[in-house]
This record gives C-alpha cells, structure tokens and sequence, in this order.
C-alpha cells in the first residue's frame, strides 16, 4: 500500500480485514466493563442546602449604619462573606476529624491515618457556592441513610461552630462597649460634680435659652461622633480595617465632624461644662441600648443557619453510572482497536515490500524467535 496516497477506503478496507481482531477486542473490553460495573459497590448521593440568616441589627446600629448594611446585603457583598465563612468552617481540619470519628470513617474507607481518610472523605464530598447565593453540600456513600447523616452532621456541625464564634465575637464587643460605658459614666460623674462646684462657688443658675439650645446641638452632634466612633472600633473588631463598611462608617464621622466646627462657641466657662454633661449623657443614653444588646447577643442560643433542604436518603444510586461504563469501554476499545489495526497493516506491508522498516522488523522477530528457543544453560 502506497503510504503517500491513503485514502478512507484505504482505512476502511484495513479495518475489514482486521475486524476480527477488533470485534474480539470490543467484545471482551465490553464484557469486563459490565462485569465491572455490577462488582462496583452502589454508592449513593445526598445534598442538603443553606442559606446564611437573614440581616440583623448588629450592637443596636443607628439607622444609617442599618442602611449601609442593608447596602450590601443588596449588593451581596454581606451574604458572599457569610458562605464564604461557612465554607471556610465545613473544609476545616476540626470538622473533618470530628466527621471522620463520629461516622468511623477511617474504618470505612480502609485507612491506617487520620491524613488519609481525611483525603478521602474530600473525595466524597462536594461543597458548592450557588449563583443565588446558596451553599450545597453532597456526600456520597455506601450506605444512603448514612449519605444524608453525615450532610445534616456537617450542617449541625456547622451551625455549632458558626454559633459559638458567633457568641465569641459578641462577647468581646460586649467588652469593648462595656470599658466605654465605664469611661462614659465616669466622665458624666466628673462632669456633673465640675459643673455643681462651679455653680455653688459662683451663684450661677445657668445661661439663656437661645446658648443652651446652640450647646445642646452641639453635644448632641458631639456625642453623635463619638458614638460612630464606637460602632466604627466595633466593626473593625468584627470585620477587619479593609472591610468596605468601615470606610463608608469613617465618612459619616468625618462629615459629623466637619458640621461640628460650623457651630458657634460660646465662650462661658458654664457653657462648655454643661456641654460636657449633655455630651457624655448622650453618649451614656447611645450606648446602654447597645451593651444590653450585645449581652443579649452573647448568649444567644438560636440556629444560625437557614436549611432550605435537609439531606433526605437517596432513593437511585449516584454511582456506578453501568450504561456510561459499559459504553466508555466499548467506544474506547473500537478506537484501540481501530489503531492497532492500521499499525499492523502498516508493518505486514513493510515486510512484504522488504522496506528498510520492514526488515529491522524482521529482524527483532528473529531475534524474539531466537530468545524463546534458546535453552537455558
């Protein structure tokens, strides 16, 4: 056959005349796939999907931090950390081993270390971030009862986890706004008692109605700043300097700040020590709501996560997928076979033509035929 002029008849005809050789080839490679295919254990697949809580106020923000937060819920920024830290908490190390012990998997999947079967455990799992800002988690298993135990495991597993660091964070802006109420309380004391002496020491009732309305603008503003100031020190504690949220914060205070130098000063000493009652009263009344809330919030007990679907058993078996097996084997074995066939036909032609191909050919098949005879000593 000439080799510079093969056409597809040329490749039709070379694989009629092999046929044999491929027909026993796909036949064989197609009985073992399906003998294959029912030794293979049933395995089965259950999924179960969640949702992060819905927004809450947070410390008792003030209604335009409720309105930034409520921003970037909209523009999924909040929900997207949330499945974020789910995800981070389901593939970490404590989860997994706690997973791997409870259920006896190191048993199941027949290995001596706890490395190894977690290895395993993550082939058996599978954790996806859905575009509508869901969280799916499957587990494949043997046995389907155990397939949806271990998911709604995870899941639980999850919302303790969630729930504690959760209870954790509370508790340390619960001590955070706490030292600032005792500041605060210690600074009204000091400043009732200034004020008190000053007006026994000079007779003094206090001042005009039109000053003491320009003053208590001016600490309700002042107070305002220094209450933002510590929703912005809380925020930061919870989510990081870099958060979007703290910035947008840092602006508010800024613009509060700049309305605070447009105001007059009033330049009477009893001016500026009722100013400061009125400013840590304020601040005193800003934050108690936000400590009760934070201990409210510390011992909260309630599920942190909304479970859309629980895992249920699977009815049909996930995997082996027999029909894909069988055909796999079948249209892989027809292309072996298809190649293999061309290259025989290649070297019985090189040996008919005596091609320098053909006779290096020859002689290894000397050389096999020589080694197969040869007696051993």
């Amino acid at each position: 056959m000439d080799e510079t002029k093969v056409s597809f008849l040329d490749y039709v005809y070379i694989w009629l005349k092999w046929r044999r050789l491929i027909i026993w080839m796909v036949s064989v490679t197609s009985i073992l796939a399906v003998v294959i295919s029912f030794i293979l254990p049933k395995k089965y697949l259950a999924s179960t999907t969640i949702l992060p809580p819905k927004n809450e106020s947070s410390l008792g923000l003030n209604t335009s931090m409720d309105a930034l937060t409520s921003g970037l819920n909209i523009l999924g920024l909040g929900e997207s950390e949330e499945l974020d830290t789910y995800l981070a908490i389901l593939l970490s190390r404590r989860v997994r081993e706690t997973v791997v012990r409870t259920y006896e998997l190191q048993a199941y999947f027949e290995k001596e270390t706890m490395d190894e079967a977690l290895k395993s455990l993550d082939s058996s799992i599978d954790i996806e971030i859905t575009k509508e800002n869901s969280l799916m988690l499957s587990v494949v298993h043997k046995d389907r009862l155990k397939a949806a135990e271990i998911a709604n495991f995870f899941v639980a597993e999850l919302d303790r986890i969630n729930k504690s660091l959760n209870n954790d964070q509370a508790r340390s802006n619960r001590m955070f706004i706490e030292r600032r109420l005792s500041e605060t309380r210690k600074h009204l004391a000091q400043a009732e008692e200034t004020m008190r002496a000053y007006q026994e020491e000079n007779s003094t009732l206090g001042i005009s109605d039109e000053n003491r309305a320009a003053l208590l603008a001016g600490a309700e503003l002042e107070a305002r700043v220094m209450g933002l100031e510590v929703q912005r020190d809380v925020l930061r504690k919870s989510f990081g300097s870099s958060h979007p949220l703290i910035s947008q914060m840092q602006s508010e205070i800024d613009a509060s700040k700049n309305r605070l130098v447009d105001l007059p000063e009033i330049g009477l000493d009893i001016a500026r020590l009722l100013r400061e009652v009125e400013i840590q009263t304020t601040l005193l009344t800003f934050l108690l709501p936000q400590y009760e809330q934070a201990k409210i919030k510390e011992v909260k007990d309630t599920p942190t996560l909304q479970i859309v679907d629980p895992a249920v058993p699977p009815q049909i078996k996930y995997s082996p997928k027999r029909l894909f097996i069988v055909l796999g084997a079948f249209f892989s074995s027809l292309l072996i076979g298809m190649i293999i066939s061309l290259n025989l036909e290649s070297i019985h032609q090189a040996r008919m033509e005596k091609t320098p191909r053909g006779r290096r050919i020859e002689q290894i098949l000397l050389e096999l035929r020589s080694l197969s005879t040869r007696k051993p000593r």
